[in-house]
């Protein structure tokens, strides 16, 4: 039996049923449910693999690939429930770690940094983004101290890893005599 179960399992088109049926439960609303909770459970109960695993996925393009197909495949209504969870999470999160900051505050950031990307420092003039020097994700908080100014591209390549801003140039002249 066991033979039997194990030649199945390398049967390409075994294979190909198998995934096409899994991939169909995944696209309904509790199948989707069912697989992260037991996603969830696994990232408990072994990080380090997890870790691993996510090492090598970064530096295997054709990973990254198939996850982009698999989210691309999705069924509307998952995504849209995914997407109200990611939501949640984040406004939970933002929550937690306090801080506000007015537009008054966010304006002079802006002048601080001269209206340029506090990352690559091209000019910024209406497409400026709002980016947390420490992410949200990892703890930081909406206070103006750790609010820069960043253009699309710098912001959406930092994601949630902590890259140091370019402190902008003093002012000199309050320092002749």
């Amino acid at each position: 039996m066991r033979e039997y179960l194990r030649r199945r399992r390398l049967d390409p088109e075994f294979r190909r049923i198998a995934n096409a049926r899994t991939m169909k439960h995944r696209q309904t609303l509790s199948g989707a449910k069912k697989h992260a909770e037991a996603n969830a459970r696994y990232r408990e109960k072994y990080p380090d693999r997890v870790k691993e695993t996510m090492r090598r996925v970064d530096q295997q393009p054709h990973r990254v690939a198939k996850n982009k197909l698999y989210w691309s495949q999705l069924d509307k209504s998952v995504k849209s429930a995914w997407a109200k969870v990611w939501s949640a999470r984040r406004r939970l999160k933002v929550n937690e770690n306090g801080g506000s900051c007015t537009l008054e505050q966010w304006q002079d950031r802006c002048s601080l940094y001269g209206n340029c990307c506090a990352y690559c420092g091209t000019s910024l003039e209406s497409k400026v983004e709002i980016d947390h020097v420490i992410p949200v994700s990892k703890g930081g908080s909406s206070w103006p101290s750790n609010l820069v100014p960043a253009c699309r591209s710098c912001n959406a390549r930092k994601h949630a890893a902590r890259w140091q801003p370019k402190l902008p140039k003093p002012a000199t002249d309050y320092f002749r005599f």
